[in-house]
């Protein structure tokens, strides 16, 4: 999930209080500013970026040209994907992150080398 679907989802949370005190309704809003802050300021990795690193490497539009990559999404990566499992991509997430050197950062290497190491489907 990104920045931005979490403030929506706040924002809309808080328009459907009804009736709501003036002092909640101030208090989402200034959630809300802190979280853009912290989006506008931060570099963001998702299971997004790991279902588009697993979609170029089992080059799927090779296997099908009539498949568009922005309709593959989370909810249905698993009619797409045959080598990766994208239930295990946000446990991969999470070792990418707490695992990374601070000195060098988080790049595509990362991802997919965490995207091999965590989430390749086994039989």
């Amino acid at each position: 999930m990104y920045i931005s679907d979490l403030t929506q989802k706040i924002r809309d949370f808080r328009d459907s209080q009804n009736p709501m005190s003036s002092e909640i309704y101030n208090f989402l809003d200034y959630i809300i500013d802190h979280i853009e802050v912290i989006g506008k300021t931060s570099i963001q990795w998702s299971v997004e970026d790991f279902l588009g690193s697993a979609i170029s490497a089992e080059n799927i539009q090779m296997r099908d040209p009539n498949i568009d990559f922005n309709d593959i999404n989370m909810n249905n990566a698993k009619d797409y994907l045959v080598t990766y499992d994208p239930n295990k991509f946000k446990d991969a997430l999470h070792n990418m992150i707490s695992h990374h050197d601070a000195e060098i950062g988080i790049t595509w290497d990362a991802i997919d080398y965490y995207l091999n190491e965590d989430c390749l489907i086994t039989k």
